[in-house]
């Protein structure tokens, strides 16, 4: 126990008046407290472990307000005190960001599980008679693996990955926060992850992907798509459309058309993340990872979108694909300039069947047939071939573009 000392005593007061007192009251008291500087580290640690409650909640907001200093006077508390003790100072480390923490917190994660695997061992009866080290349970757990990726240091990616198998849902959440926060060293152990028999690690790893924004993820995503668990194969719709990568516009569009109306309703709302309108086409046009040709084929796909009660949130239509490519052709993007000179030189050479343009088609080739009585054949109808419309003329409505209508207007 510390020495009562003059300063300790008087800090120990003034933390029961910013305990139990008003607000403005405490503003004064959190000041003063303060004013000692590094002599009330000592003093606010040690009630941190051996007041009541209410008096270590002020104390964690003291030692966080003193930041730096602080850190390993707290450190030791993670191997020294109570649950509630070590739960706050894991917290208290990560709101004051140093990380010199990382090293104490990392063992503080270590000891929590292998205390878990004891107390495991043991109620599964394989190791009886064994005492069961300190199992805080989840708050601790929770605090130390919240404040790990909060310091976001690649030396706790082995402990984050640990507790993405977490039985208890809150510390899986705060471990896939995170991993996202690591960025490129966690990006291949989280696609490892994908393959884990469980599905609640590939639930995780998919979420983390999805927040870590690397395009490096979309691949493994895509390949992830046909998982035989429900939630994961919405996961995986939801990360594809926070990444935002063209090559998963295919499998949005597959996903819109599957018998689950949860899943189609996921994959409206990654669509729409992808983009509206001209943004998404713009998007498409300047993806480097896409064939001309597969660009059209998407494009053919949005422009003939069904708005279903599923699609009410894609309130976009796409353009004229040849006068959009126009449009772009001396865009200020190099990959954009190059898609769109790309997507023109396949249009020039193929003719585009569309929906729309089907009954014109037709239309013109009754009018290519001779007329009755004229002694000539007819063309066989296999020769004759319809034409895609022209583009409309400035200002003038396009008439194949479909029209949005919310579902309730049907």
């Amino acid at each position: 126990m510390l020495n009562e000392s003059p300063t300790h005593s008087r800090i120990v007061n003034q933390l029961r008046h910013l305990a139990e007192s008003s607000a403005r009251v405490r503003v004064v008291v959190m000041e003063l407290i303060l004013s000692e500087g590094e002599a009330a580290v000592e003093p606010l640690c040690w009630a941190l472990k051996e007041t009541a409650y209410h008096l270590r909640a002020a104390a964690a907001e003291a030692l966080q307000r003193i930041g730096a200093p602080a850190v390993e006077s707290v450190c030791r508390i993670l191997s020294e005190g109570d649950s509630d003790a070590r739960r706050r100072a894991a917290q208290t480390l990560g709101e004051i960001g140093d990380l010199r923490a990382v090293e104490a917190l990392c063992r503080a994660a270590q000891e929590e599980y292998e205390a878990v695997s004891r107390s495991e061992a043991q109620a599964s009866g394989r190791r009886e008679g064994e005492s069961v080290a300190r199992e805080s349970g989840v708050p601790v757990r929770r605090a130390i693996i919240g404040a790990l990726g909060r310091l976001g240091d690649a030396r706790a990616l082995p402990l984050l990955l640990r507790a993405l198998r977490d039985k208890n849902d809150w510390v899986q959440k705060d471990a896939v926060e995170g991993l996202s926060r690591l960025g490129a060293p966690a990006l291949d152990s989280l696609v490892s992850a994908l393959q884990d028999p469980d599905y609640r690690v590939r639930l995780g790893a998919v979420t983390a992907l999805g927040k870590l924004g690397d395009e490096k993820a979309v691949a493994p995503l895509l390949a992830l798509f046909e998982d035989p668990n429900d939630y994961v194969r919405e996961a995986v719709v939801d990360a594809l459309g926070v990444l935002g990568d063209m090559r998963a516009v295919d499998l949005l569009l597959r996903a819109m058309q599957d018998s689950d109306p949860i899943l189609r309703d996921h994959a409206a709302a990654a669509l729409a993340q992808v983009g509206e309108g001209d943004r998404i086409a713009r998007k498409l046009i300047g993806a480097r990872e896409l064939t001309a040709q597969e660009k059209i084929a998407l494009w053919e796909k949005l422009a003939a979108l069904l708005y279903t009660t599923e699609t009410w949130r894609l309130p976009y239509l796409m353009p004229d694909l040849r006068a959009y490519s126009e449009q772009l052709r001396n865009d200020t993007e190099e990959a954009v300039r190059e898609g769109a000179r790309a997507m023109l030189q396949v249009l020039d050479g193929e003719v585009l069947l569309r929906a729309s343009s089907r009954n014109a088609g037709r239309e013109r080739a009754e009018l290519m047939r001779p007329a009755a009585g004229e002694g000539r054949p007819a063309a066989p109808e296999q020769l004759v071939r319809p034409i895609a419309d022209p583009p409309p003329a400035q200002g003038e409505k396009n008439p194949n573009r479909r029209r949005f209508r919310w579902p309730f207007h049907r």
